[in-house]
């Protein structure tokens, strides 16, 4: 589905339709139809036709069913024919006026209607609210019509509505809901055997996967979207996926599989004339080479690119890679010219209407210098008359000169400025990569040690059951087996971690505060970590009631309380216990996980609530940890105005405490 900007048509328009008569030849036609109610089907079905193209025949017809329904009091035919004349004012995107068309078929015929006409009523209705971007109001309209729908089994329906509805929780960033609906309307698709509609479904699929961060998964319903749309030729279709697979390499930050499927969307967009996406295509290839470090390759599609763009928005954000480019090629006068230009199409300073005054002055500066013939004046008057036309064009062309110095330091003013602008952009993005390499190196060196001891282990371990595996006995296999589970939960543990707080890096960890029943989430965990408990005989002991409440965010809590509670899991000695303790008063509420494992000194404690995310080891353990949990955790209880405590004792046990405001 697309969206469209809709304008009220004028009441004159209005007119011209509804004093729309009917051609001769149909009314010939439907003399020749002996039944009424047949008569009735015939207008309904052509007018089907000419709803598209020719509104006014369109609305005759209907106004001849409505006429001719009337006479039978056939409510069911009557209120086809009004669905119509509600569809008529809907394509002259008389929004308003057609919903209240179609309430009013609801309201005054709807015990008589049956289920399906129901339901297609509603879809129509969500349908005005979707073309004037009123997305709530339109999924309100269509799961109606979906669940009427669902309920007389309308599969043709069902269809087109879970698409729709797909869509639109896609348009709301609902991406779970987007998937659910999609994922039906491709069943509903198969069922009918509407194959060659499956391609776009399946491309919606991937994209709502892709947002999730499922780039294998989405990855797999593109290319079953490219199957379909090769089978049935759909070209602009299968430039919209390859550019959609490229988006996706590109977020894996895979710039050559990108680069490759860029080159098939572009060739696609140029062979059927596409010159909007092509020019799109292009901005998007001069990207990706950008990324890959080819900067010489970059700059003649970002120069085709800019040639091409006609938003002006567009174009600037082009100007500013074709400079990157430039500048990582060593080219620093074109990097130069072109930050300039894109601090140019930022400068709202620029005004054409200066540059046509100066046009003006000098035309009148030109006239005004004419030579004149003195030679030929006798008399004493006549030169008198000529000094005075001089002194008077003397003047005029001083205050010529004035204003042309004037305007000459205006535009070097603006040159000034242009030039501040272009060195405040170099400064920002010196700024933002400074944030990148110190964000970059904090990952790196988490990654060069923890992942360095797993993925040894998964080696070391491998390797010997590869060695030694006719030798093996049962026992040793098993304990081979379990070493393979500890290395690759520590793996999974950290990545998971790694992926939280990158997103908490970028901003992309939305904060959705609601009020929580401690108890149940605190629940929720424990069983999620029981088995790893279970399995170093750790007993968990909860001591809490479900009365205590906080203002939190859900996942953010989660989070938190699972990395703090898998931490005291590791770090806890064979068959110790771990107390989690929730408790109020009046300012604060506190969750205190409690441990008996090895504890830390004083040292490790000042690390563990420092900013620095560095590899830490704790004494007299054999299980080393990155810091990244209790990192992110403690940036996450920030954003929530919450703090973290840490009580330990070497050899006695750590408790962590998460202290909250109290809730309102």
């Amino acid at each position: 589905m697309f969206r469209f900007g809709f304008v009220l048509v004028t009441t004159l328009l209005v007119q011209s339709v509804i004093h729309a008569q009917l051609p001769d030849s149909i009314s010939l036609q439907i003399k020749n139809i002996p039944q009424k109610e047949d008569k009735v089907k015939f207008l309904l079905d052509y007018s089907d036709k000419a709803l598209r193209t020719n509104s006014e025949l369109h609305y005759a017809l209907v106004r001849e069913a409505q006429r001719i329904a009337q006479d039978l009091n056939e409510p069911g035919l009557l209120a086809m024919s009004e669905k119509r004349i509600a569809m008529n004012v809907q394509y002259q995107n008389q929004l308003d006026s057609a919903r209240s068309l179609y309430l009013q078929i609801l309201t005054k015929r709807g015990n008589d209607l049956d289920s399906s006409f129901i339901a297609e009523v509603y879809s129509e209705i969500g349908a005005t609210y979707y073309y004037e971007a009123n997305d709530k109001m339109a999924l309100e309209s269509w799961i109606k019509c979906f669940r009427i729908a669902e309920a007389v089994n309308n599969q043709a329906l069902l269809a087109r509505i879970t698409n729709n509805i797909g869509a639109t929780y896609g348009y709301l960033e609902d991406y779970k809901n987007a998937i659910y609906y999609i994922n039906k309307a491709i069943g509903y698709k198969w069922q009918l055997g509407d194959t060659a509609a499956l391609g776009s479904s399946y491309h919606n699929m991937g994209i709502y996967i892709s947002e999730l961060f499922s780039y294998d998964s989405a990855r797999y319903f593109f290319k079953k979207s490219i199957v379909i749309k090769q089978k049935y030729d759909d070209q602009k279709g299968l430039a919209k996926t390859y550019n959609s697979l490229a988006v996706l390499y590109d977020n894996e930050r895979k710039y050559d599989s990108a680069l490759y499927m860029n080159t098939k969307a572009l060739e696609l967009d140029l062979a059927v004339g596409d010159s909007i996406a092509y020019s799109i295509d292009l901005g998007n290839r001069a990207e990706y080479y950008l990324k890959l470090g080819r900067y010489k390759d970059g700059i003649s599609p970002a120069e085709q690119s800019i040639k091409l763009l006609k938003n002006v928005n567009a174009k600037s954000d082009m100007y500013k890679i074709l400079a990157q480019l430039y500048e990582g090629n060593g080219q620093y006068k074109e990097a130069s010219e072109n930050w300039s230009k894109y601090a140019y199409l930022n400068d709202s300073i620029v005004s054409a209407e200066q540059e046509q005054s100066l046009q003006e002055l000098q035309v009148k500066f030109d006239t005004e210098l004419k030579e004149t013939e003195i030679a030929k004046l006798e008399s004493e008057n006549e030169i008198q008359r000529l000094q005075q036309e001089r002194d008077k064009q003397f003047r005029l062309l001083l205050v010529a000169v004035l204003a042309a110095v004037i305007i000459i330091a205006l535009l070097l003013y603006r040159s000034y400025k242009k030039e501040n602008a272009s060195k405040k952009v170099l400064d920002t993005q010196n700024q933002e990569l400074k944030e990148l390499n110190f964000t970059k190196d904090r990952l790196f060196s988490i990654i060069s040690h923890d992942l360095k001891s797993p993925l040894s282990s998964f080696h070391t371990i491998t390797k010997s059951l590869t060695d030694n595996w006719e030798r093996l006995e049962k026992e040793q296999l098993k304990s081979f087996v379990e070493n393979l589970r500890d290395s690759s939960k520590e793996v999974h543990d950290m990545m998971d971690n790694l992926l939280r707080w990158a997103l908490n890096q970028t901003g992309q960890l939305n904060y959705n505060p609601t009020e929580l029943q401690v108890s149940a989430v605190l629940e929720d965990i424990s069983n999620q970590l029981s088995v790893a408990a279970e399995a170093n005989k750790i007993t968990i002991n909860r001591m809490f009631s479900s009365e205590v409440k906080l203002k939190a965010d859900l996942d953010y809590l989660k989070i938190i309380t699972r990395n703090i509670l898998s931490n005291a899991i590791k770090f806890s000695n064979m068959g110790e216990s771990i107390d989690i303790l929730v408790e109020e008063n009046e300012k604060e509420s506190r969750i205190s996980i409690k441990d008996r494992g090895v504890g830390m000194n004083s040292e490790q404690v000042k690390i563990i609530l420092g900013e620095t995310t560095s590899v830490h080891d704790i004494k007299n353990s054999d299980k080393k940890g990155t810091g990244l949990g209790i990192t992110l955790s403690k940036e996450l209880l920030n954003k929530m105005g919450g703090k973290l405590e840490v009580e330990s004792e070497e050899n006695k046990g750590t408790t962590f405490r998460l202290i909250f405001p109290k809730a309102a």
